[in-house]
């Protein structure tokens, strides 16, 4: 789904946003400009506002949540560092919390005398 709304991005809104511009950014602001970590702060706040949502959310918070959810689907640690664009391991091990019940669960699974 993602991918599909990247593409659509791409195809069709992209373009129009950039004009005659070019960018090696993805995203891009409504003037076509690269597009800053505040605006998308700003936005998030606004849909969160919206959803009421209480919390404070930010582009941190979308990356912190979506790094926690792909540990806990199983996802290799290092890949999870690639994604993020960490250079060190320890940064993305500091980045990511594992709750006790889910490190209890990898060692039931994974150690021979858990089993």
């Amino acid at each position: 789904a993602a991918g599909r709304a990247i593409e659509t991005y791409l195809v069709s809104s992209r373009p129009k946003l950039l004009g005659e511009r070019d960018t090696p950014y993805l995203f891009v602001s409504s003037r076509g400009g690269r597009l800053l970590s505040e605006t998308v702060n700003e936005v998030l706040g606004r849909w969160a506002k919206e959803a009421k949502i209480e919390k404070h959310i930010t582009a941190h918070t979308l990356r912190h949540s979506i790094a926690t959810h792909l540990l806990k689907g199983r996802a290799d640690i290092r890949h999870i560092q690639a994604l993020l664009g960490h250079g060190s391991l320890a940064t993305t091990e500091r980045y990511t919390r594992v709750e006790i019940q889910d490190l209890r669960k990898v060692v039931f699974r994974a150690h021979p005398r858990g089993r």
